[in-house]
């Protein structure tokens, strides 16, 4: 005979919040997304589940973890629209779709729903909160995206673009120069002077390359925004 835990309690007809109140749910989901903002704005990024309550909140869905809806009604529910509304979102160009092995990516259906401004018109004070802070969070994963030099800045490309073109822009000048110089000589020496030009052609072209790896290595250089 199993002995239950003096330490724990079992409630009847009821498991994790279905036993909340709808009133204490929902002031529950509103501290948590105070909690959430206040860690963005402590420069953290959020976590895939933090993000995902964020959009389903940000369009006016139901709060869920789901990822992947495993059916079109599935995937309604997570949206807090209905079926039909999915399949005739499902015939629009651009939508999400479904995955190869025919679920539905709720995030990236929740994405789509916002930008397309296909979700019911007119947002409320929490959803405009939820879509702040998700903007908050793009704007500080960015940050942290170019801090870690995953972004080259746009003077240095150019920078290095124009260098490697002024190069092979002379290389050119000199062939054409040379081209007089050629009559006489054998085809081996000529052969091997143009091998020569196109060597530094090839150099001057994946010049960038080099720089732009350089410059990731160099911490003594951190990327400024």
């Amino acid at each position: 005979m199993q002995k239950s835990n003096p330490k724990y309690r079992k409630t009847e007809g009821s498991s994790g919040l279905s036993g909340l109140s709808g009133t204490k749910a929902a002031a529950l989901l509103k501290a948590d997304l105070r909690n959430i903002e206040a860690k963005v704005r402590a420069g953290h990024p959020l976590t895939s589940a933090q993000r995902n309550l964020l959009q389903s909140a940000a369009v006016g869905g139901p709060v869920t973890g789901l990822v992947h809806a495993r059916n079109q009604t599935e995937l309604a529910a997570a949206l807090g629209v209905t079926r039909q509304a999915v399949a005739r979102w499902l015939k629009r160009e651009g939508s999400p779709g479904a995955k190869a092995d025919g679920t539905y990516p709720v995030a990236a259906w929740r994405e789509w729903i916002q930008a397309a401004g296909a979700g019911p018109q007119g947002v409320t004070q929490s959803e405009a909160t939820c879509r702040r802070i998700l903007l908050q969070s793009e704007a500080l994963e960015f940050d942290l995206a170019v801090r870690r030099k995953q972004f080259v800045p746009l003077d240095l490309m150019k920078q290095w673009a124009t260098e490697s073109a002024t190069t092979v822009r002379g290389i050119i000048e000199r062939c054409h120069a040379l081209a007089p110089g050629l009559a006489g000589v054998t085809v081996e020496e000529a052969d091997r002077q143009l091998r020569d030009f196109e060597r530094e052609v090839i150099e001057a072209l994946h010049r960038p390359e080099a720089q732009i790896k350089r410059w990731e290595e160099d911490t003594t250089t951190p990327n400024e925004s």
